[in-house]
């Protein structure tokens, strides 16, 4: 990935899992970036880490 997205990868496990991933099936950047950006507004809308949610 590169660019921004890049940049603003943080010290999460999960997320470096998430960019690894991403990376391996080739998404395009664009793509990478806007499924962070989803995941981040997931976990402050629950205000909870995406490691700690669960289907309920």
């Amino acid at each position: 990935m590169t660019g921004k997205a890049a940049g603003r990868a943080k010290g999460s496990p999960l997320r470096q899992r998430m960019i690894d991933q991403m990376r391996i099936t080739n998404l395009a950047a664009s793509t990478q970036t806007s499924y962070l950006f989803e995941v981040e507004r997931m976990a402050k809308h629950y205000g909870a880490s995406p490691a700690d949610l669960d289907a309920e």
